[in-house]
């Protein structure tokens, strides 16, 4: 089992060529550990079915990261 510390800083290296595939697309970390331009799903209420239904993603920036998960302002 990996030590606290081990688990902390693989954490830490999750941008770039670390990044993780999520079911919403790259999970890719700043340096504080914290999701960056992470995709949010956007839902609406459908009263017919009573359910929600997905009307798609959006992204803090605008558009998804680059495949290159980069890290900054431009994302």
């Amino acid at each position: 089992m990996p030590s606290t510390d081990d688990v902390t800083e693989g954490w830490r290296r999750m941008h770039g060529s670390n990044r993780v595939n999520g079911a919403s697309g790259w999970i890719c970390l700043d340096p504080q550990g914290n999701a960056y331009n992470k995709a949010v799903p956007v839902v609406e209420l459908d009263p017919k079915i009573k359910n929600a239904v997905l009307v798609g993603l959006a992204w803090p920036l605008g558009h998804a990261p680059d495949a290159t998960c980069p890290i900054g302002s431009d994302g």
